[in-house]
């Protein structure tokens, strides 16, 4: 993630609730009354992904059920459930709102079947099913068809009712999408959609719009790391080679005569860093 440096030489990030703003809360309400609780994870203007037992009874009772998923952005991010279709074999589903939503970036899926060559790896969880929550450092590993969701020093992990249809995602700087490669199943485990590809585009195909698919990224190399260290600025502290924007998504120039730890001073406009 890239750092904004302002000129009285404080430091601001962007927003979660930006960043992951293709998270979605679900809501189905029944005309019997009551109210489904679940999350989902939009992925094209006008398809969302989410968990099969989230969905089945959008999917199998439409009359019944009114589905509302709000996204990150407030209600002009709110969006009706048209159809929900039912992934053969796998807790998956994709849904298709009533119109599309525009001003969000969807997130990508991952097109890497995940299995034990990939070993254990860092993950950031995604839901907005129990409000936004996004936590990081998580760990995981694969075997081809689902992933699971290792637990902390505490024998936990984050996640309850309600979390379920979320995603569990490779975080990414923008403008590139972050990428989901499984959807929460319950918090020890979850369906990866790579193994479900050919399903997922197939059903998207009539609707003229298609997922995003991408590989599982690289690993990051360290980002900076910031501390105030002056009255006037703050010293920043990094690995590789420096690049510096006057947006948070860039253009972005490398610095190669920075060396860290690197003062910044105040120079009168905002600047942010990031190193690669």
């Amino acid at each position: 993630m890239a750092l904004g440096v302002i000129f009285c030489g404080l430091v601001t990030c962007l927003s979660a609730a930006e960043s992951h703003a293709y998270a979605g809360a679900w809501r189905g309400h029944k005309k019997t009354g009551g109210t489904g609780v679940g999350a989902a994870t939009l992925i094209s203007p006008s398809w969302a992904i989410t968990a099969k037992h989230v969905a089945s009874k959008k999917a199998k009772t439409p009359d019944e059920v009114n589905v509302i998923i709000s996204f990150g952005g407030g209600k002009g991010r709110n969006r009706q459930v048209k159809k929900a279709y039912l992934c053969p074999g796998a807790d998956i589903a994709v849904v298709r709102l009533a119109r599309p939503i525009t001003g969000i970036a969807p997130a990508a899926l991952c097109k890497t079947r995940l299995n034990k060559k990939h070993g254990r790896f860092r993950f950031t969880f995604v839901s907005r099913g129990n409000g936004l929550k996004v936590v990081k450092n998580r760990w995981a590993k694969g075997n081809g068809e689902r992933i699971y969701h290792s637990m902390d020093a505490k024998g936990q992990r984050p996640g309850k009712a309600g979390d379920s249809g979320g995603g569990w995602v490779f975080e990414q700087d923008s403008p590139v999408p972050d990428v989901l490669f499984a959807v929460i199943h319950d918090g020890g485990f979850g369906p990866q959609p790579a193994a479900n590809r050919k399903w997922i585009d197939k059903t998207m195909a009539d609707s003229g719009e298609k997922a995003t698919w991408l590989p599982k990224p690289k690993k990051k190399k360290t980002a900076p790391t910031v501390g105030v260290a002056r009255a006037d600025g703050i010293v920043i502290k990094f690995k590789g080679t420096l690049q510096t924007a006057t947006t948070p998504n860039g253009p972005w120039q490398d610095d190669i005569s920075a060396k860290s730890p690197l003062t910044v001073t105040p120079n009168g406009h905002g600047k942010f860093f990031r190193s690669r």
